[in-house]
């Protein structure tokens, strides 16, 4: 994961008024009561000395308070407060870009000693555009203008798609024949009988060659292969010696025969005499008010059965193919709850439904708060949740999860 500064942020507030140097430099408290100094300024020298050595954090003008950040609320049916500051419970902040390059903040309750172990609880917030190298897609106050944070569909969603594949059939042709298929996007085959699903729709022009030692013919048609189209003629053929009798098919209201020596036909059926032996390239245009579409077939008039043709028809069939729906998680908010031994989070862990209109948080209102250790800037959120979580790894399996005191805070880029 391509993330910012990986240094963990970390807050604590507690109820009593004291000033204590930062522990390896990891946590920090803030004082409650700036005249304490001012109210002690009789103490002993040596009470001076230390209370010179502390430094005291300096909150931003526009934030008020020494804010208690903690969870107080129900997890699954049963009462639980997070605060940070009791049993070494902290508040972490960090920000990061994600596995899809969303800057996303961060703000979560775990030990002050293992940032991933239980009692853990956190809040991830991500950005709108995926675009955005180094900060915020806007201000800090416009992204969380947003009251809620919608959920998730992991990374993509799975969805069946309907498919329609095409069977190639080419005529027979004398033993050794060779056949090379191009279905106009890209693909080939060498198969004589290839089958080709296309990926995408509109008129692919399929050509067929055939080869018969020093022998070669081709033909191409344009095919209209969008999902179950119904712009599609074909027709079949009969041969008596120098005559052809010809049936169209498809649901057209005009059809037009060109067939190859200059003559010319009308209606579903056609019949026409050639006055020599050739091979011979009969064209159908088959109309409606649509759409026009066209088929193509050789006749090999007097010409013997020892020279490649490369005549084909096609069918389809219809099959049901699971796809990957990419999706990007912007604008959405993530709560994860480690308990038990297990992981919760606010979506489900399947591709199978789509989950992105889920509400997950409310936000109401929003503060500066002072720099965190590593210089950072953060805010403290006041918000509510009411809520399932679902087990990574078993969605059957949810917990309930409501509070209407939560205030977390987050570090974000300035």
């Amino acid at each position: 994961m391509n993330r910012y500064p990986s240094n963990h942020r970390i807050f604590k507030s507690f109820a009593d008024q004291r000033c204590l140097a930062p522990n390896n430099g990891r946590h920090f408290e803030t004082t409650k009561n700036t005249s304490f100094i001012m109210k002690h300024f009789l103490f002993t020298a040596v009470i001076l000395v230390l209370f010179a050595a502390c430094k005291k954090k300096t909150l931003s003008e526009s934030t008020t308070g020494s804010p208690v950040f903690m969870f107080s609320g129900n997890v699954n049916n049963l009462p639980v407060t997070y605060t940070a500051g009791d049993n070494s419970l902290y508040m972490h902040t960090e920000f990061f870009k994600d596995d899809q390059n969303l800057v996303t903040l961060k703000g979560f309750f775990s030990p002050y000693n293992c940032v991933t172990c239980e009692p853990y609880l956190s809040f991830e917030f991500k950005d709108e555009d995926p675009n955005i190298e180094s900060s915020l897609y806007s201000d800090i106050n416009s992204f969380f203008e947003r009251t809620y944070f919608n959920s998730v569909s992991l990374d993509s969603v799975l969805f069946n798609s309907p498919t329609e594949s095409f069977k190639f059939i080419p005529d027979n042709n004398p033993q050794g024949t060779t056949y090379f298929w191009d279905f106009g996007d890209g693909d080939t085959s060498n198969l004589f009988s290839p089958t080709h699903t296309f990926l995408s729709g509109g008129v692919k022009n399929v050509r067929l060659i055939t080869r018969l030692n020093n022998l070669r013919d081709t033909i191409e048609i344009p095919i209209d292969v969008t999902l179950f189209s119904e712009c599609r003629n074909k027709f079949y053929v009969t041969v008596d010696s120098t005559t052809i009798n010809v049936n169209a098919e498809g649901l057209f209201k005009s059809h037009l025969w060109y067939f190859g020596d200059g003559g010319l036909g009308q209606d579903i059926a056609a019949t026409h005499t050639y006055n020599s032996g050739g091979l011979y390239e009969v064209t159908l245009k088959s109309s409606n008010d649509l759409c026009l579409s066209t088929f193509k077939r050789k006749i090999n008039i007097m010409q013997g059965a020892q020279i490649p043709v490369s005549n084909f028809y096609y069918s389809t069939f219809t099959s049901s193919e699971t796809k990957l729906l990419p999706r990007v998680n912007n604008s959405t908010c993530i709560i994860t709850l480690k308990t038990d031994g297990k992981t919760y989070k606010s979506y489900k862990n399947t591709g199978l439904i789509d989950q992105s209109t889920k509400k997950v948080i409310k936000i109401n209102s929003i503060a500066p708060y002072e720099n965190n250790l590593q210089g950072e800037k953060t805010i403290q959120i006041n918000a509510e949740i009411d809520l399932f979580l679902y087990n990574i790894n078993n969605s059957n399996d949810s917990i309930p999860i409501k509070s209407n005191q939560l205030s977390i805070a987050v570090s974000y880029p300035s």
